[in-house]
C-alpha cells in the first residue's frame, strides 16, 4: 500500500498492525495503527493496548472494546445519564455504569443493568459526601461506619491487643478507663457500643458503661454484677457515628 504525506491529511492510506504501526517514533514496534474501519489503537512492543471503535466504545488492554465512553441513556429507573459504562458491548444487560446524575444534585452513582432495567447500587452525595449503598437492605441508604474501636485488656497494666482511630488507653482507676481517639469526631453525640469479659475466673461478669464522651476522648466504667468497680479482661469499645 503506498503510503502518502501531505500537509492535508498528515500520514494516510497505511493502516498498520500491532507489531508494525502505521505511525511510529523511533521504536518499531510501538505507535499507532487502524485495525478496521473507523477504529483507531495504540500498540506498545508489538502489542495492542487501546482500541476505540466507531460507536465510542474503547478498549483497553484488548482488541474488543469493554467501555464506552459516550453519554448513554438511564431510563426513568435511575433518573440520570450514565457516562462511562464498564462491560463487554455484547452484553449490555451486564454493564456497570459510573455517571454523575442529571437531576441538578451531580451526585456520583455505580449503577447496573440487569434485565433490561437499571439499578443504583452505589452513590455519594454532592452536597453532604454521605456514602450510600444496598448491601440486602432494600433499597440505597446512607451508611454508619464504625469511627473508632478498640480490644483491650483491662487488668495490671492495660494493654491494647487491637483498635481503629484509637491511639490509647489511660487507666484511671479500678474498673475506670479513657479510650483516645487519633482523629476528632465531629461532635460528642456518637453511640459507644461497649461489652466486657471477667477480671478472673470465677470473680462474675463484666459490665462496662459510658460516663463520659467528648469528641475526643470517651470515659468508661467496669462493674461486675454486684455493682462494684472491676477491671477485666477483655473490654471491647465501638464508636459509630
Amino acid at each position: 500500500m503506498t503510503l502518502v504525506l501531505n500537509g492535508t491529511t498528515g500520514v494516510s492510506s497505511v493502516d498498520g498492525s500491532a507489531s508494525t504501526p502505521a505511525i511510529q517514533g523511533t521504536d518499531s514496534n510501538t505507535g499507532v495503527f487502524f485495525p478496521a474501519a473507523d477504529t483507531v489503537a495504540i500498540a506498545t512492543g508489538g502489542s495492542e493496548r487501546l482500541r476505540a471503535d466507531s460507536s465510542g466504545n474503547v478498549g483497553i488492554g484488548t482488541g474488543s472494546p469493554q467501555a464506552k465512553l459516550n453519554s448513554v441513556s438511564t431510563g426513568a429507573a435511575l433518573g440520570g445519564t450514565a457516562q462511562f459504562a464498564v462491560g463487554s458491548s455484547s452484553n449490555d444487560y451486564e454493564n456497570t455504569y459510573f455517571r454523575i446524575d442529571n437531576s441538578g444534585n451531580s451526585n456520583f452513582c455505580i449503577d447496573q443493568k440487569l434485565s433490561g432495567v437499571f439499578y443504583n447500587r452505589v452513590l455519594i452525595e454532592r452536597t453532604t459526601g454521605n456514602f450510600k449503598f444496598d448491601s440486602g437492605y432494600g433499597s440505597v441508604a446512607t451508611a454508619y461506619g464504625c469511627r473508632a474501636w478498640v480490644n483491650f485488656n483491662g487488668t495490671g497494666v492495660v494493654a491494647i491487643r487491637a483498635s481503629g482511630n484509637v491511639t490509647s488507653i489511660t487507666d484511671n482507676g479500678v474498673g475506670d478507663y479513657t479510650v483516645n481517639f487519633t482523629t476528632a469526631m465531629p461532635d460528642a453525640n456518637y453511640c459507644a457500643a461497649l461489652s466486657g469479659g471477667e477480671g478472673t475466673a470465677g470473680s462474675g461478669g463484666r459490665v462496662p458503661a459510658s460516663s463520659g464522651a467528648t469528641t475526643t476522648t470517651l470515659r468508661i466504667q467496669v462493674r461486675n454484677l454486684d455493682n462494684a468497680a472491676a477491671d477485666g479482661t477483655d473490654v471491647l469499645v465501638a464508636i459509630f457515628r
